[in-house]
């Protein structure tokens, strides 16, 4: 008797390609929102401090390079919103391995594996700052050293499902992640 297929979990979907099945979650989220809003009031901060100061026929010198540091996080927090906006992660498992990309906006994370190079699959839980939770799908290699397949998953079932996913269509077997 087989088992039942898993249920896909809010914010993935399964899609059937040619050459295996791809994983993909979509980044934009109702959480990008505030974080959005956040940039665009950082930013038009900036955008004044900067136009009020460089007005001035000869502009303090710390008036001028104190906020670079701002400029920078503000750089930082708006693409990483306007990545949320367009981005999406695709998990592709097949007969040759698992492909992990992220596009179109350049992103970390692109990472291919090649299957003799897998012996296993494990989520492992990480916990950041002001008590927020996230999951990283972890592979394991021949030497039995854990390496990052996929990384910051929000939700546990989201990476447990990856996890089966890959182990059931790599034919690793049921583990206990």
């Amino acid at each position: 008797m087989s088992k039942p297929a898993p249920t896909i979990p809010e914010g993935l979907d399964l899609v059937t390609a040619s050459d295996g099945i791809i994983i993909r979650q979509v980044w934009l989220t109702w959480k990008i929102a505030p974080l959005a809003l956040f940039a665009i009031v950082w930013d038009t901060f900036l955008f004044f401090w900067y136009s009020q100061v460089l007005s001035r026929p000869n502009p303090p010198f710390m008036a001028v390079f104190f906020p670079i540091g701002h400029i920078a996080v503000g750089i930082g927090l708006s693409y990483y919103v306007l990545a949320a906006l367009v981005n999406k992660t695709d998990i592709v498992i097949s007969g040759s391995g698992v492909r992990v990309t992220t596009g179109p906006a350049p992103w970390i994370g692109n990472k291919e594996v090649r299957i003799e190079e897998i012996t296993d699959v494990v989520v492992r839980e990480r916990s950041g700052n002001r008590g927020s939770t996230n999951y990283t799908v972890m592979y394991a290699d021949h030497s039995r050293r854990e390496k990052k397949l996929v990384a910051s998953l929000s939700e546990s079932d989201q990476a447990e499902f990856v996890a089966q996913t890959i182990r059931d269509s790599l034919g690793l077997g049921d583990k206990d992640a």
